[in-house]
């Protein structure tokens, strides 16, 4: 089933999530997770579509904040300098 996405559902789920740089949820942590989800769409000929499933993944993503092989990475600050210095 694709799902068109409303401006109302995308205000709904910034809400929910706090799309922001400062994520107070896991202010206390001391990495940053990427999410590449790139794969996690409905192609079609007009316009690619997020589904359900795929807003799922992502989310659970976010949440279990977790190393997930290709998908989601946890990289540390020390990571994160070392790679912005060179």
């Amino acid at each position: 089933m694709v799902t068109k996405i409303t401006k109302e559902q995308i205000e709904a789920a910034k809400k929910k999530t706090k799309y922001t740089l400062h994520d107070p949820l896991h202010e206390h942590c001391k990495d940053l997770l990427f999410i590449d989800a790139s794969q996690d769409y409905q192609p079609s000929k007009i316009q690619n579509a997020l589904m359900d499933e795929h807003m799922e993944n992502i989310l659970n993503a976010y949440e279990a904040r977790e190393e997930v092989e290709k998908y989601a990475h946890l990289a540390s600050y020390v990571e994160l300098k070392k790679t912005t210095s060179t």
